[in-house]
């Protein structure tokens, strides 16, 4: 047996306290990790699939247009071969309003390489189910449509005296969850800074927001939120759309990922 002495003691006293430490930076080590990985998760867009890489520059995004009645014939073969990967069609607005060239827009889009969406402009005096039931029963989306996008921009009389807060986001959430129960996907919600800080902001986590904000600086919500499509200018020309009547201008937007991202996004379930 060994012969206690006091340098014994102190010995063990140091090989004591050295384990401690070193269980106790294999703890703090551990709990950066799953910190980390939860972070990590939580900034992963609802819609979309786990990307390969979080962070993209302007020349990596995928660009597409929005389009309605107002561009007259679209040839979407014509627009892809112009860099447009992706449209979103205009199908509904109000209760009852069904866009003139909604059915034969999605069909050529269908034809072509344009990965497909649609959306519905939401009118504040309108009755919500009256909307819900006109949007579901002219649209049909399939699995590899992009998610329904519900277009909340301010309007006339609403312009200089906004809607109820509550009373919009209420009816938002029902939109939201009769498109779900109807197509499986979650929503997109079109909006300005102004409609995001009134009716956005704290709430609807389960949506993705198409961020309007014209100009070529890329935009950050103010609450750090990630938008997904880019509404980058409203005043875009290309080829391949026009006709009697017919505006001059298109709508361009940016999708936040590559063609790989665009091709996967919408098919997540809700989380």
């Amino acid at each position: 047996m060994a012969k206690y002495t006091k340098k014994s003691a102190k010995k063990k006293k140091n090989r004591f306290n050295l384990t401690l430490f070193i269980a106790f930076i294999a703890i703090f080590s551990l709990l950066l990790f799953f910190l980390k990985r939860s972070n990590d998760d939580l900034f992963i867009p609802v819609n979309s699939e786990e990307r390969s890489k979080k962070d993209y520059t302007v020349d990596e995004f995928t660009k597409g247009v929005d389009i309605s009645y107002y561009q007259g014939d679209v040839d979407f073969n014509a627009l892809y071969d112009q860099g447009i990967k992706f449209a979103f069609i205009k199908a509904t607005e109000g209760g009852t309003h069904v866009d003139p060239k909604f059915f034969e827009n999605y069909e050529n889009a269908k034809k072509s390489n344009v990965k497909v969406g649609v959306y519905h402009f939401f009118r504040f005096e309108v009755p919500i189910k009256e909307q819900v039931d006109n949007f579901i029963k002219n649209v049909k989306l399939d699995s590899h449509d992009l998610p329904p996008v519900i277009d909340l921009e301010y309007y006339g009389e609403y312009t200089k005296n906004p809607a109820d807060t509550e009373k919009v986001k209420s009816d938002l959430r029902y939109m939201i969850d009769e498109f779900y129960k109807a197509y499986g996907k979650n929503t997109i919600i079109y909006c300005n800074s102004y409609v995001y800080d009134r009716y956005i902001l704290g709430d609807f986590d389960d949506v993705d927001i198409w961020y309007r904000k014209i100009g070529s600086e890329v935009p950050e919500i103010f609450d750090g939120r990630q938008w997904m499509v880019w509404q980058y200018d409203d005043h875009g020309i290309l080829e391949g759309y026009g006709g009697a009547g017919a505006h001059k201008y298109i709508d361009l937007n940016y999708f936040y990922g590559d063609l790989a991202d665009l091709e996967n996004y919408g098919k997540t379930k809700r989380k």
